[in-house]
């Protein structure tokens, strides 16, 4: 799995605002290498984020193409 996975499903996606867990259920990934590939995508200004609630001490973003 890869960054470009993530890529692709957010661009496909593109209006539909994603959680971490739920990109990685539907490209079949663990977590942690999906927020990885997240945080290296938003450090490149390709994807929006925000945050949504905090749920047990960690606070929860969601996820989508574009700026």
């Amino acid at each position: 799995m890869g960054q470009q996975e993530v890529y692709d499903l957010l661009k496909k996606h593109r209006n539909k605002w994603l959680s971490s867990k739920e990109i990685a259920k539907k490209i079949k990934a663990s977590s942690g290498s999906v927020i990885n590939s997240l945080k290296k995508l938003r450090e490149g200004n390709i994807i929006s984020f925000k945050f949504v609630k905090r749920v047990a001490n960690r606070k929860v973003y969601v996820y989508r193409f574009g700026k």
